[in-house]
């Protein structure tokens, strides 16, 4: 489930997530990050490690074009991401919990061999 909670309305909406990845409005939700590749990132966004408060942060390269102006967010010991916020450039701020992450089944090597 993904529950997005407004303090200052106090409103609490939750969605199913299967439901928003299959429908492709995840990212719409969540943050655009969320299913990007390394690769995506790395060439979109400046990368640093804050060793102090054990942090990564992610300012786009380019400002002008992006809403907000830094992702900010920590990861586990399994590098799943456990806790982030975005700093918008209106100075607003979306603050996102992760938990509960759950190892899929393992797929068949079928579905990964190339069939003539």
């Amino acid at each position: 489930k993904v529950h997005v909670i407004d303090h200052d309305l106090k409103e609490n909406e939750v969605y199913d997530f299967e439901e928003l990845y299959s429908q492709n409005r995840l990212n719409k939700l969540l943050h655009p990050v969320i299913g990007q590749t390394q690769e995506e990132i790395k060439n979109n966004y400046e990368i640093t490690f804050n060793e102090n408060d054990e942090v990564y942060e992610l300012t786009p390269k380019t400002l002008s074009s992006r809403s907000y102006e830094k992702i900010v967010f920590k990861v586990d010991s399994m590098d799943r991401i456990k806790w982030m916020k975005v700093l918008y450039k209106n100075s607003d701020w979306t603050e996102t919990e992760f938990s509960n992450w759950k190892e899929l089944d393992k797929v068949s090597d079928y579905f990964f061999k190339y069939l003539k």
